[in-house]
């Protein structure tokens, strides 16, 4: 038998598609709807638009046929979108594995750079105990003391620092109530400031709105900037206060103590890595370097500012800025 070409015809419902079965050895004319339902067995739903985009060669094609062309072709443009932006995706996270690399290999230069030091000193000590006066180990071996602190705490920052490059603390972000959270960091920190003989007051804004964020974070960097304010504030009072500001429509922490405060010379590199302000080097206060860096790249993440006002030897001023939740 010869090939048989089975053709369509429509029904009285003309707005929806008809299909053609396949050849018999009986040539018969069968029609059949498409019913919708099959496009929702292809967990698709079919797109159409008031006006049918034209087509080359529209006028030749049924209504019908022209609809489900266009479904198609509507199915393949959202592809191409879909497709568009996981490329994009794709470039940001390549552009952000890069910057970590290149963070990474800084890191590892600084680090090496800062462990000579204390390491360095160590090895003296060390040398003072085998073959100095006996009478003076034991001042020896409190220096050493104390730069096995000073690695200790600079090991835990670089770690601090390694955590916060290489996850997304977005990912983590909730609704954050910053005065309850910094409230319970000067709590923490009252201790401490009653053994330095300080003042250490908590200014809270009633009805502050609420910030999203990454809690863990949020509480290492204001509890690094209480600490400094503790630290390099010799005598007098550490204010902590929350607030809004109006002329920016952000939420504020405010740590502001009546310290040492920073030279001028100072400011530019005061949130870089292992910087260490003169009046702290003179003051002999130990520290790292680090715990400012933290709070800058803590607040950057979280798309918030850090503004800085001083004076010598009057004190200083870190204001933390971020953005509220939307009503």
């Amino acid at each position: 038998m010869g090939d048989t070409v089975i053709q369509s015809r429509h029904e009285e419902a003309p707005d929806l598609p008809v299909c053609v079965s396949e050849a018999v050895d009986t040539p018969k004319i069968v029609t059949t709807k498409l019913n919708p339902d099959v496009f929702r067995s292809m967990n698709v739903a079919p797109k159409r638009a008031s006006q049918p985009p034209a087509i080359p060669g529209g006028d030749e094609l049924s209504k019908e046929a022209q609809e489900i062309l266009y479904f198609f072709t509507s199915e393949m443009l959202s592809a191409h979108d879909e497709l568009l932006k996981r490329s994009r995706a794709l470039e940001e996270a390549n552009h952000r594995l890069q910057e970590i690399d290149q963070l990474k290999t800084r890191l590892v230069g600084d680090v090496a750079h800062e462990l000579r030091s204390p390491l360095a000193s160590m090895m003296i000590k060390l040398d003072l105990i085998e073959r100095g006066n006996p009478d003076s180990r034991a001042r020896h071996v409190e220096d050493m003391r104390r730069q096995v602190r000073r690695l200790s705490t600079m090991i835990e920052n670089i770690l601090d620092l390694t955590r916060i490059y290489m996850s997304n603390p977005a990912e983590r972000f909730t609704d954050i109530d910053l005065n309850e959270l910094v409230e319970g960091v000067v709590e923490q920190h009252r201790p401490s400031a009653q053994t330095a003989g300080l003042t250490l007051i908590w200014k809270p804004e009633p009805q502050l709105p609420q910030v999203r964020g990454e809690r863990e974070h949020l509480e290492r960097a204001f509890a690094n900037l209480v600490n400094n304010a503790i630290k390099y504030t010799p005598q007098g009072t550490v204010i902590v206060a929350s607030g809004w500001d109006a002329e920016t429509c952000r939420v504020y922490v405010d740590v502001q103590d009546t310290g040492l405060g920073i030279e001028p010379r100072d400011l530019p590199m005061l949130f870089s890595r292992f910087h260490r302000g003169r009046q702290a080097e003179a003051a002999n206060i130990p520290g790292t370097g680090l715990g400012l860096a933290i709070v800058k790249e803590i607040v950057d993440l979280h798309s918030g500012e850090v503004q800085v006002q001083t004076k010598l030897n009057e004190g200083s001023r870190f204001r933390t800025l971020f953005h509220p939740i939307a009503p």
